[in-house]
């Protein structure tokens, strides 16, 4: 595999020349801030020339802005495209030293994948259009955003303040050094979270978990009228397939750190920011390796083993679960609804992307395409019925992108029956049901639903990202609202927003 992807080298978007973390720039505000900002670093902005650059800085960022935003008329599987390295030209930017700094042994004969060549073509504009004295002043302001909030108790205040001020902003709202240290050293994080732990045991738990939703996917195929026979049995083999990555193997080995981390070295001198720019370095540069070299390593999937997630890898069909689920192994009582509307969900979500992409090699679609021809009809009709109903949701004034969330909505829709079929297998074979304290009056069906809800409750912006996930919200109301299982649980009438009439699965 790792010969197969030497020669492609893919680019979706310039990462030294950001996209401002604004949506809907309010000029006048965001000068303010700059302005404050240099103030508190030492520059005189009463100067003209600072006052040009930073009326350059925002005119540049505005139009990078429009530029990244997506047009809900792409057809995103259409936006790949190739060329080979020494074709891309401009006049600002020398490709092919701009990527060797990246990867190794970079040939002028090389492909170059573009996840969007539509932006790529209005950055090359861009970029041949803008002085190199502007592009140095964005690139400063860039990295000196990255730092802002923990540069000094001032440049903390003038963050915060305009934060308040711009709802849009999108920062966590709560930034320490512990969230810095879980995002560039997840390794380190991990290991300690599992000192405290039974590793076995987790895993032995994680591989339960895996294989009933094995089961209650293989069962949720098997219900679905619409799939034939014929393509029900790939699916079935491609179930059998799927793996189970475990941790033991890797974080039981002593060596585990010292390899990851053994080249990482500290005087005892280095002040926050110093720290910082030297872990995030030596942590980019191990991950490019990485990539350069063996792109399955280990250490490629063991990134914040701690959280409460799960992830699924399309081309080794593996099925990852973090074991920040073994909170649910310390709770005194066992409450399976809890645990598979929480836990079962996100795991079902990625069993859903495995199905999804059962014939990724379209081996299935070449050897009987009369069959896969009659699946894919009516997949095609499913997805748009999706894509229809979700791109009527709002969101701030902007309606969601269907076709953008499709994946994951797919995924979301499927997901909820994997795990509601899991659950119920589970309290049927075990008969075993303990009802929460205070919550007695509630059937397993509605903790369910309620779980599920509670793991997705957050607080958000109103703007809309890129992200290919749905808002949280609308993750949630949309896969309850198709679920016929939820209206029974409770009792919501039909043809009402959280009973819709005509559901898609």
């Amino acid at each position: 595999m790792n010969n197969y992807f030497s020669n492609f080298i893919q680019l979706t978007s310039f990462k030294q020349i950001s996209k401002p973390p604004l949506e809907n720039l309010d000029k006048v505000k965001y000068k303010t801030f700059i302005k404050k900002s240099l103030q508190n670093i030492g520059f005189n902005v009463s100067q003209l020339k600072v006052e040009k650059s930073i009326d350059e800085i925002i005119h540049f960022q505005t139009k990078l802005n429009h530029i990244m935003t997506s047009s809900k008329d792409n057809d995103h599987e259409k936006l790949y495209n190739f060329k080979y390295l020494n074709g891309l030209q401009t006049n600002k930017i020398n490709f092919k030293l701009f990527l060797s700094q990246t990867f190794q042994s970079i040939q002028d004969s090389d492909y170059v994948v573009f996840r969007n060549i539509a932006y790529f073509n209005e950055f090359e504009k861009l970029i041949n259009t803008t002085s190199s004295s502007v592009i140095n002043d964005i690139l400063l302001w860039s990295s000196f955003l990255k730092i802002a909030p923990f540069y000094n108790k001032r440049q903390a205040y003038i963050w915060q303040t305009y934060k308040k001020q711009k709802a849009t902003y999108r920062y966590k709202n709560k930034v320490s050094c512990i969230l810095i240290i879980e995002k560039i050293m997840p390794i380190a994080v991990s290991a300690a979270y599992l000192s405290e732990l039974n590793i076995k045991k987790l895993d032995a738990f994680g591989y339960s978990v895996f294989n009933k939703l094995v089961n209650s996917t293989k069962l949720g195929i098997l219900k679905s009228k619409w799939i034939n026979e014929y393509i029900k049995q790939k699916l079935f083999q491609h179930l059998n397939q799927t793996e189970y990555i475990d941790i033991n193997s890797y974080y039981n080995n002593s060596k585990t750190l010292d390899n990851y981390y053994g080249k990482l070295f500290f005087t005892g001198r280095e002040n926050f920011i110093e720290f910082y720019y030297k872990t995030n370095q030596y942590y980019q540069k191990k991950f490019i390796y990485n990539f350069d070299h063996n792109i399955f390593d280990a250490n490629y999937y063991h990134k914040k083993d701690y959280e409460v997630n799960a992830f699924y890898r399309i081309l080794e069909n593996l099925i990852k679960i973090n074991f920040g689920i073994s909170r649910f192994i310390y709770d005194k009582i066992d409450i399976r609804s809890i645990f598979y509307g929480s836990i079962g969900f996100i795991v079902g979500h990625e069993f859903a992307h495995a199905v999804h992409y059962f014939d990724n090699d379209r081996k299935i679609a070449t050897e009987n395409t009369t069959h896969y021809r009659a699946f894919n009809t009516e997949k095609l009709k499913r997805e748009k019925c999706i894509v229809d109903q979700y791109s009527k949701h709002d969101v701030g004034g902007q309606k969601l992108d269907g076709k953008l969330t499709l994946i994951e909505n797919i995924a979301d829709l499927a997901g909820i029956k994997y795990a509601y079929m899991a659950m119920e297998l589970d309290i049927e074979t075990t008969k075993l049901y303990h009802s929460l304290i205070n919550f007695e009056s509630f059937t397993p069906e509605k903790m369910f639903f309620i779980s599920l809800a509670q793991n997705f409750c957050n607080s958000d912006s109103i703007e809309l990202d890129e992200s290919e996930h749905s808002p949280k919200s609308i993750r949630i109301n949309g896969a309850t609202s198709n679920f016929d299982k939820f209206s029974t649980a409770f009792g919501c009438s039909a043809s009402k927003k959280m009973n819709l009439t005509n559901k898609c699965e």
